[in-house]
């Protein structure tokens, strides 16, 4: 499995938000952007060019496949989750039990209240973590309104203390995506709408630099 499937994940769901009219429109409407974003995350899962993600496919409830990877919303109270399972469905009366988290995804609209999210991704064991909320602007510059303290990337310090603390660092990956303030959200920007934030080992960095 490729090491950095995650943040390949995290930069083609960021491209395909950014870049369509329709989507920003609705970015910048907040209250339906939600759906918008599984259907182009569920998307980026299942009709893209990483090799590693070949033959995700979404569970419908039917049967299912020993070794296969299935996307599947709200499971067990997570609202993305890729599972792997370990028999054929069906082949056995336990069958249905015995299945595994590969990767579990978590979107939080409220950039306020998304260290609840963060804590559920770190008390449970699976490969891969990825988290999207929102308030990306640390500073205010360049005409940009800075995100209130108590509010999305500023809260990273206090994550990191969070994982610190649970001590679960099983994961090989864990990824966070802040959005951009509807304060300073364009319609006719052609910047990415979210910074991207991995686990290098010991800190969250962010993956690539911008003006925040």
């Amino acid at each position: 499995m490729d090491n950095h499937e995650l943040l390949l994940v995290a930069k083609e769901l960021n491209n395909r938000l950014s870049r369509k009219t329709e989507i920003r429109e609705n970015y910048a409407k907040s209250s339906i952007f939600t759906e918008d974003f599984f259907k182009c995350l569920e998307d980026v899962y299942t009709n893209c060019n990483i090799e590693s993600l070949q033959g995700v496919e979404v569970y419908n409830n039917g049967t299912y496949e020993s070794e296969k990877r299935y996307l599947q919303r709200e499971k067990l109270t997570i609202d993305m989750i890729i599972w792997k399972a370990k028999y054929n469905k069906g082949t056995s009366n336990i069958s249905r039990y015995i299945w595994k988290y590969d990767t579990i995804i978590e979107h939080e609209n409220n950039g306020f209240d998304w260290l609840h999210e963060f804590q559920k991704l770190c008390s449970i064991s699976a490969d891969k973590k990825l988290l999207i909320t929102y308030g990306k602007a640390k500073k205010g510059i360049d005409g940009i309104v800075p995100t209130i303290e108590a509010k999305g990337v500023n809260l990273l310090e206090t994550a990191q203390e969070l994982l610190d603390f649970v001590g679960n660092k099983s994961f090989s990956e864990f990824v966070i995506m802040f959005g951009e303030e509807l304060t300073n959200f364009s319609m006719n920007s052609s910047e990415d709408i979210y910074d991207i934030y991995y686990y290098d080992g010991s800190h969250f960095v962010q993956y690539k630099q911008t003006k925040y």
